[in-house]
């Protein structure tokens, strides 16, 4: 069996604040968790980021170059 590798950038992103804004206005929060998943599935893409999995309020992407992971998160 032919082992394989490939380079990969990990980022995990997540909503700075959340736990203070779901104690505050809970139905605020979910609505900036919902529009948080909605950019990152409309932007990875454009990026050539893969979402690997949510956590809550954040997410695990994946790139192939450490240019397209910075590029995607600024």
């Amino acid at each position: 069996m032919q082992e394989s590798r490939k380079l990969a950038i990990i980022v995990f992103a997540d909503i700075a604040g959340y736990s203070a804004m779901m104690q505050a206005d809970e139905v605020s929060a979910l609505a900036v968790l919902d529009r948080f998943k909605i950019i990152l599935e409309k932007e990875m893409p454009l990026h050539e980021g893969q979402i690997i999995q949510y956590y809550g309020d954040g997410c695990l992407l994946s790139f192939d170059s450490a240019f397209l992971s910075l590029r995607a998160a600024t």
